[in-house]
């Protein structure tokens, strides 16, 4: 994915795998895609995070992703995802579902919700990096409808 020099996206990742994030930051890199990677385990943090200030002064804190999946501790994943649709700041935000739930209803409720895409987890790191490339697609597409 073509970034301007010296961006890298911010992500939030909402996950209580360690292994999953460790495997996501790979495939990122393997894709090319530079990024900062937050790191929320549970819905109480993920939503701290969201509510914090975008800017500080010079500083720009503002999340162009957010990667969720559905089962956390403490909550729902789709409490999250509500949060995110329902506030006016952030409701623009690009959210990937990646959730190893084989429900269709989970499926169902997150797109109702409004997720940007929703994956099941990748079983091998393959299909984790074809993912990345939809994610970094979906990017593009939509920095190219903003720059019209």
């Amino acid at each position: 994915m073509e970034q301007p020099a010296g961006k890298r996206l911010r992500v939030l990742m909402v996950d209580d795998s360690s292994a999953d994030v460790l495997l996501v930051k790979e495939a990122f890199l393997d894709c090319g895609l530079e990024c900062e990677l937050e790191v929320a385990e549970d819905v109480r943090t993920a939503i701290a995070r969201l509510d914090r200030p975008a800017r500080v002064g010079d500083h720009d804190d503002t999340l162009d992703l957010v990667l969720l999946d559905l089962k956390l501790p403490g909550g729902d994943g789709a409490d999250v995802l509500r949060h995110i649709r329902t506030s006016p700041e952030l409701r623009e935000l690009p959210v990937f579902v990646l959730s190893g739930s084989r429900s269709p209803r989970d499926r169902e409720g997150a797109e109702r919700l409004g997720a940007t895409v929703y994956f099941r987890k990748p079983e091998n790191f393959a299909e984790l990096l074809r993912v990345c490339q939809v994610i970094s697609d979906q990017l593009r597409g939509r920095k190219a409808r903003e720059s019209e």
